[in-house]
């Protein structure tokens, strides 16, 4: 399929800062972060506006550029911090001034962040708090290629000069000190994004502004297209960590639309901002920002679809009601009394659902279809083409697909070797094209010309297959498809989308060779699960000994 001919670039201008004045126009300099103060209070959120967010950008940017003596397009700042206002200030002081922003997640220990720091040659390391890199403090401090450590949260400056805050920068850079932005190329490096490697290293892909403007662009036509813009996108709550492409495709897509966004700092706190933010968008679970627009990878669907299950199945008459509801047997009413604490749980103000990074069952799609009373659209994309290729319609009701591609996106598939998966029977890997695509992997050729051929064409590595109404069908895997000695083939994804469901097992690893006539299988089991549910006797040992139990592994 071919993307409609479009400009990207004629509607947002060419870097994704340039965008916020576009969003501040289009939200008429309305509220853009909130910050949560305290939970119980008549006000629970402030607001800073679309220009309160850009001057601080801009003053956070003119820093780097005077003070830091960074090169535009040139010069690299790496970040590593949970959610929170201070992300987006220094991810759109980058933009602005041409610095490419290094995404480095929370849970890397601190050998592989010196590692990354390294391999993509990093100016300025920025943190959420000093506790963040303690473990390594005299290593960067000693290390002459980090000029500089800013720290988001307020701390004493005056200990080492190469450390910073963000409120003494906020402080040093008036607003008549912000230097003018240099023009920056619409194809330079805007972000590394980090995504895993074979060798357990971390891949880096490289992403430009347009990369990210097209993406964003392309997701916010199909919205248009089906007429629900209004509806999903005023309040986000921000739960995926922003390192993640999905997380930036979203919020870019928010701007664009000049709409506000919460940042929740952990998972633990997902209830509380929730049932405060009411969002009507969000990347995940809400409840203090109440969301109309919810953003949500698979796994946490499951866990609230397994806990809900789980208590439902306690009483025959909660399990009667459900079953009614989820059947649509009855009036509408009994599927708002018995889902009221489900949506709640929520906000109670979602609209529209966006699920991506990994396929969801049938049984749970329907379920919260029924259960939230919104349309949940499925999409498809990888970090290499910036999040994006596929979505669904709103009305779509099947639970096995990814939609069609966005109007940015060209998306053919093609023969897989040694497998009956041939593109003349609509099956195949699928590949992608188009002004999403990324610019290959920092510093590895053969990695980057094995996945983008002569051509253009990214392949995914998935196996995908078209329904007879145009709609894309994930089914496999090219490279986890392997041939037993019987002449068996075994998908062992399938497998371990099909095991990890069970409440037993938290993680999962199916593998084999072809000279076997068996698949082997490594379980981590669930440990809350298991303490709570396996032989009370067992309860206090140390659970590597727990694992070890016979009468455990045959359960699992």
């Amino acid at each position: 399929m071919k993307p409609i001919p479009l400009n990207i670039l004629d509607d947002v201008h060419c870097t994704k800062i340039m965008t916020f004045g576009h969003c501040c126009a289009a939200s008429n300099d309305g509220p853009c972060v909130g910050i949560v103060q305290q939970l119980n209070s008549t006000e629970p959120i402030k607001w800073l506006s679309y220009s309160t967010v850009i001057e601080r950008s801009r003053i956070i940017g003119s820093y780097l550029w005077t003070v830091g003596k960074l090169t535009p397009m040139k010069s690299r700042v790496a970040i590593v911090s949970a959610n929170r206002p201070e992300y987006l200030f220094v991810q759109q002081g980058c933009s602005m001034y041409g610095f490419t922003l290094v995404n480095l997640y929370t849970s890397y220990d601190s050998a592989t962040i010196m590692s990354l720091l390294d391999r993509t040659k990093t100016d300025v390391l920025v943190v959420e708090n000093i506790e963040r890199i303690k473990s390594f403090e005299d290593e960067l401090l000693k290390n002459e290629q980090i000029k500089q450590i800013i720290v988001m949260d307020d701390i004493d400056c005056n200990k080492h000069d190469k450390i910073r805050s963000i409120s003494s920068i906020l402080k040093t850079i008036t607003k008549y000190d912000i230097r003018e932005r240099p023009t920056i190329d619409p194809e330079s490096i805007a972000t590394f994004i980090m995504t895993s490697g074979t060798t357990g290293d971390p891949k880096i892909v490289m992403l430009s502004h347009e990369n990210h403007l097209a993406a964003s662009k392309g997701n916010l036509l199909r919205v248009e297209q089906a007429n629900i813009n209004e509806v999903v996108a005023k309040r986000h709550c921000s739960i995926l960590p922003m390192a993640h492409i999905f997380e930036q495709f979203i919020l870019l897509g928010l701007f664009l639309r000049g709409r506000q966004v919460v940042f929740c700092p952990s998972t633990d706190k997902i209830v509380e901002y929730m049932s405060i933010v009411k969002p009507t968008k969000l990347t995940l679970v809400p409840r203090i920002v109440k969301p109309t627009k919810l953003t949500l990878v698979p796994r946490i669907l499951y866990k609230v679809y397994d806990k809900v299950m789980a208590e439902v199945t306690k009483s025959k008459l909660k399990y009667y009601l459900v079953q009614k509801a989820l059947n649509r047997e009855d009036a509408w009413w009994l599927s708002r009394l018995v889902f009221r604490k489900v949506k709640k749980l929520f906000g109670g103000e979602v609209k529209a659902i966006f699920v991506g990074s990994a396929p969801i069952t049938s049984d749970v799609l329907h379920f919260f279809r029924i259960a939230l009373d919104t349309p949940i659209m499925t999409g498809y994309g990888q970090t290499e083409s910036t999040a994006c290729a596929n979505l669904t319609h709103p009305v779509d009701m099947s639970s096995d697909t990814v939609g069609s591609p966005v109007v940015t996106v060209e998306l053919k598939l093609i023969d897989v070797p040694n497998t009956s998966y041939r593109s003349d029977m609509n099956q195949g890997e699928i590949c992608i094209r188009g002004p999403v695509i990324f610019k290959g992997y920092y510093n590895d050729e053969e990695k980057s010309r094995e996945a983008i051929d002569k051509d253009g064409w990214l392949h995914t590595g998935d196996v995908g297959e078209w329904t007879s109404n145009g709609a894309l069908r994930i089914i496999d895997r090219t490279k986890h498809i392997f041939k037993l000695n019987q002449g068996i083939y075994i998908a062992p994804e399938r497998l371990e989308n099909i095991y990890s469901r069970s409440q037993w097992i938290a993680q999962i690893f199916v593998d084999g060779i072809s000279t076997e006539a068996t698949v082997v299988a490594i379980v981590i089991p669930d440990e809350e699960y298991v303490r709570k549910n396996f032989e009370s006797a067992h309860a206090t040992m140390p659970f590597s000994e727990l694992c070890k139990d016979e009468k455990l592994k045959q359960i699992i």
